[in-house]
């Protein structure tokens, strides 16, 4: 087991086009000819706008705050507002201010998109499936909408419906090496490793040195047993990215199969160390530790991975890795008891 990377979310910088629009609007409406236009909703959108494309998220989100002050029941000042606080990683107040915007303007695409990508970093999937599933009945068309949904499909596990997204975004902007990351990683988890190679490759063409690609390819390559490939890509993904957990528990993952367990030990610990909830790493050091014969190592990790997660103990039943503990005079019957099926 292994940790592959979450699909990406689209940049919400992609929103921007309509709503500036509606700001220019507004300030049509105030402006008199040859007159200096007098501070407005419309001057502060325009200046948030501004703040926001250069990446100045709490410049943007001041910007929109002075504009509200105006027009405390603007829909442009809110929906700015909560891209600015997403941006800021503050969901709940991005939430907030989204579902404001949609009292007031209930049929706006680009706000009821905006609130699924905030429900997704709070990780209340079933809400922004549905708010993708309204955004997309108003709008068939949107290549970001359509890869956010297969985002979502893909942490609820509905792999088939998620590629189905993500091949109707590529429809519409083929070239996108974030939606071809994202099919991947989808191929991937279908078992379909060939073409997930392919949407990697691809993703690398157009955005040589991803370090998400470049790990997420070592992983298909070493589930193709092409362990010195995934090797080589681990490692640059490492060089461009230290200290990456996923990505050294994906190298410590090849570095197993190449039978070079002390090595893939010290990458567990390095990611463990950074992480120290990191379940995978945990897991498979706790393999290691069995191939290597550190069996009161072994077993302390495993009993913590167990607790941490109960899917391990159905894994670890079947884990060869596990052999040395599971035949120890001393602790294989606590293995055994340790994994069997928990009591009704």
């Amino acid at each position: 087991m292994w940790g592959l990377l979450k699909g990406l979310v689209r940049g919400a910088a992609s929103f921007l086009t309509s709503w500036r629009r509606q700001g220019q609007e507004d300030r049509a409406e105030t402006e008199s000819p040859g007159a200096e236009p007098p501070k407005s909703a419309a001057d502060y959108i325009t200046k948030g706008n501004s703040f926001y494309t250069a990446g100045d998220f709490l410049g943007a989100f001041e910007q929109y705050g002075r504009a509200l002050e105006l027009r405390p029941d603007d829909p442009n000042s809110l929906y700015g507002r909560g891209l600015a606080l997403h941006r800021l990683q503050r969901y709940d107040e991005a939430l907030a201010a989204y579902n404001r915007a949609l009292e007031l303007r209930a049929d706006d695409q680009d706000t009821i998109h905006g609130e699924g990508l905030t429900l997704y970093e709070l990780e209340r999937y079933d809400e922004a499936l549905a708010a993708y599933n309204r955004a997309l009945e108003l709008r068939t068309d949107n290549p970001d909408a359509l890869n956010n949904r297969g985002n979502t499909l893909d942490m609820l596990q509905r792999y088939q419906e998620a590629l189905a997204d993500y091949n109707g975004a590529l429809e519409l902007r083929p070239d996108d090496p974030k939606i071809l990351y994202n099919r991947g990683r989808a191929l991937y988890c279908l078992q379909r490793y060939g073409e997930a190679l392919a949407d990697y490759n691809r993703a690398l063409e157009l955005r040589p040195g991803d370090p998400d690609a470049l790990c997420n390819r070592g992983a298909t390559l070493d589930k193709l047993q092409r362990f010195q490939e995934a090797l080589a890509d681990h490692n640059r993904a490492l060089e461009i990215r230290p200290g990456h957990p996923n990505t050294l528990v994906n190298r410590g993952v090849t570095l197993s199969n190449l039978k070079r367990y002390d090595e893939a030990i010290v990458d567990y610990n390095s990611a463990l160390e950074l992480q120290p909830d990191h379940r995978e790493a945990l897991y498979n050091r706790a393999c290691l530790y069995s191939l290597t014969s550190r069996l009161e190592e072994s077993w302390n990790d495993l009993t913590e991975s167990i607790s941490r997660d109960g899917n391990y103990r159905t894994a670890a039943r079947e884990d060869e890795d596990f052999d040395n503990l599971r035949s120890d005079p001393a602790l294989g019957p606590e293995f055994e008891r340790l994994v069997a099926e928990p009591e009704e």
